[in-house]
């Protein structure tokens, strides 16, 4: 979809937009540029402090050579790096609580430009939050929307940070969030604006045309991830079910080691899509230290989901869809239950309708959908 008249959106993210890894404000962007958009995607908080903590960032190839540029462009979406003298970090004593802290932490002129011309300003869960004020007044007339990518209470960023968001939760035009927990949170604390919005998925790459990467008439479970697996799962379910195929995607140890059990690695979205198409299950298999009671709408699930997938879980995981099929940590009944039925799942009788495209959901956020 085209809009007709030109508008700027102006992001402001966590993320390097040229970083490799992918998450969903860098999807959102490259949408928006499709769709005729002017473009900005604003990334903060970048400082000296970053250095001395060793931001994981800044690793990347060319990282702290773009810092000295004044602009990048990557196709129609104009990048920037705001960088401060400092940002905010957790201490005992909350330094950015006080007006030289404040100080310390700034957009800059090219960030302030670029927001003062936006019809658009989407933050996410970050201490960029902390800009808010100053944007506002920038550009009272634009549409302001905070489109969380995670609940900041588990972030573990500095008070400040969170007793911001508190102050100006109701301030903004909209507040979305891609998940049901999170929704049921935030709808109490402002229910005039906040409203749940899953992540959307690229349906134009999955709906391509993949060629099978698996052995016709074997049953093949796959995961797609970088952490917490739950390596319980996979040991029990692999020696339950030693006729069934367990592809691990992604930056995992190799702790399970038998012949059904099949590593992988890192590997780049585009490829991952042929597993994760033609798989019998997904695995959303997380272990039990992590927070799972948000996981339920990840954007791995949705993808799974969009491919009409059985997706198998924990129990500690809200089961939000009918495709979801739990089962109990180091369980042996309940993972055997639940790999059995999962793997009988009637797909064709699944409705995906409500996952949006990363363009649906773009819409969704600026206002063209007629429901807000």
């Amino acid at each position: 979809m085209q809009i007709a008249t030109k508008k700027k959106i102006v992001f402001l993210s966590y993320h390097f937009f040229n970083s490799r890894q992918k998450a969903g404000f860098h999807h959102l962007a490259n949408a928006a540029d499709k769709m005729g958009l002017d473009v900005v995607f604003i990334t903060a908080p970048v400082s000296i402090l970053s250095f001395l903590r060793k931001d994981f960032r800044l690793r990347e190839n060319g990282a702290v050579k773009n810092l000295l540029k004044p602009y990048l462009y990557f196709g129609g979406v104009k990048s920037i790096i705001n960088f401060s003298w400092a940002h905010p970090v957790k201490r005992k004593f909350d330094f950015f609580d006080s007006t030289l802290g404040r100080k310390l932490f700034s957009l800059d002129h090219r960030a302030k430009v670029e927001i003062r011309k936006a019809n658009f300003v989407i933050f996410e869960s970050t201490p960029a939050l902390l800009f808010f004020d100053i944007s506002k007044k920038l550009n009272p007339d634009a549409r302001f929307i905070y489109r969380m990518s995670d609940d900041i209470s588990v972030l573990n960023l500095p008070a400040c940070v969170a007793d911001h968001e508190n102050k100006i939760i109701n301030l903004f035009d909209l507040v979305s969030v891609p998940c049901k927990t999170m929704y049921d949170k935030f709808s109490r604390i402002s229910p005039q604006n906040v409203k749940l919005h899953h992540h959307g998925v690229d349906k134009a790459a999955f709906d391509k045309e993949q060629a099978n990467p698996y052995t016709p008439g074997t049953i093949n479970h796959v995961f797609v991830g970088n952490s917490y697996l739950d390596g319980d799962f996979i040991d029990i379910a692999s020696g339950l079910f030693p006729g069934h195929y367990y592809h691990i995607i992604g930056a995992v140890k190799k702790n399970i080691l038998r012949r059904n059990v099949i590593y992988y690695g890192m590997m780049p979205f585009v490829d991952t899509i042929k597993y994760i198409k033609y798989a019998t299950t997904g695995l959303q298999v997380m272990s039990n230290v992590v927070n799972t009671a948000i996981l339920s709408d990840s954007l791995k699930v949705l993808q799974y989901s969009f491919c009409r997938l059985p997706v198998i879980l924990p129990n500690s995981i809200l089961r939000t869809r009918e495709n979801f099929f739990g089962y109990n940590y180091g369980d042996r009944n309940s993972i055997k239950e639940a790999v059995e039925n999962a793997s009988s799942f009637n797909r064709d009788c699944f409705n995906n309708s409500d996952i949006y495209s990363w363009n649906e959901l773009v819409n969704t956020l600026i206002g063209m959908d007629n429901s807000l």
